[in-house]
């Protein structure tokens, strides 16, 4: 397995939380749906209805986690990447099935439940290994899970294809829960690690979290400009090509940090100023010695003569 520092594992975790929110691509998808199978809005709502109940319905991964680690809940969402494959080739390849929304009812369930296998690995992992800074650790990871809609629809606006859609969706989630099982481990990290790296950590998070400002800034900005200008292909592609970018330089920011821990020289240092510290400020001069040598005799000998007064 590779030995990942946790830099490494946190850039792996937006990763897959780019692909945990894939049910919020179904708006995108759910025309395509009710047009090639005649599907009903009560049908299609169902649909999604399911992918959702499956995504937040944890309780037993957390359990799993707990006892086993994350890389059983990766192994359970790559298997079960087959589920987004299968959507795509019932679009690409079948015109007309036999009970539609059954299939894609159950599809979207097991859709539901590899996000969430994935999910909790990813945060549940981070907790670990940023103990002080959890919330920033898990507050970026969510960020990307809120934006992956977004993200994900950036392909369609390239392709302008449902289907080409899916296939990337189906790919991209199996190809980066494979990388998460081999780069994730829950090694808790050395106090002296954490305490030392804290302030690197600090500014990382505030650059990454301005990095993800900037994304939504940009995301909003090229869903403005369509709406209201109904842009060209070219122009579309242009403003998907920017999100990807800013997309990719936060996580290649976050992936290529490192823990400084102090160095032996300021060990040496401090040790050093400790010394300084236990010695007498003022050295003792020869009358002084001599009067603490009486201080003690004179004590020695009260102490002697008590002892002989009690025995008496």
């Amino acid at each position: 397995m590779i030995k990942a520092q946790r830099w490494q594992i946190l850039a792996a975790g937006l990763l897959v939380e780019s692909f945990c929110g894939v049910s919020y691509v179904f708006g995108t998808v759910s025309e395509t749906y009710k047009t090639k199978f005649d599907l009903s809005q009560d049908q299609t709502s169902r649909i999604g209805a399911l992918s959702n109940a499956a995504g937040y319905t944890g309780l037993h991964i957390g359990l799993i986690y707990d006892r086993y680690g994350p890389k059983p809940l990766f192994l359970g969402s790559t298997a079960l990447s087959l589920a987004f494959f299968t959507t795509w080739a019932l679009v690409q390849y079948f015109d007309k099935i036999s009970a539609p929304a059954t299939y894609l009812s159950v599809l979207y369930f097991l859709q539901g439940h590899a996000m969430m296998l994935g999910d909790i690995a990813v945060l549940s992992t981070l907790v670990r290994l940023f103990p002080k800074n959890k919330g920033r650790a898990v507050g970026i990871a969510k960020s990307f899970g809120g934006l992956s809609g977004s993200l994900l629809n950036q392909f369609y606006y390239l392709t302008d294809s449902v289907s080409y859609l899916l296939l990337f969706i189906a790919s991209g989630f199996f190809l980066v829960n494979v990388a998460a099982f081999f780069v994730f481990n829950r090694e808790t990290p050395r106090d002296t690690l954490v305490s030392s790296s804290y302030n690197g950590a600090m500014k990382a998070f505030k650059r990454g979290y301005s990095g993800i400002i900037v994304l939504i800034l940009i995301i909003l900005g090229s869903a403005l400009l369509n709406d209201e200008f109904s842009l060209l292909l070219q122009s579309r592609e242009i403003l998907s090509v920017t999100v990807v970018s800013c997309y990719v330089c936060v996580v290649l920011y976050m992936a290529t940090r490192k823990d400084k821990e102090e160095s032996a020289h300021t060990f040496d240092s401090l040790n050093e100023d400790r010394a300084i510290l236990d010695q007498p400020l003022l050295p003792e001069s020869e009358e002084t010695r001599e009067e603490n040598e009486l201080e003690r005799q004179e004590k020695c000998e009260f102490t002697l003569f008590q002892a002989m007064q009690t025995k008496l």
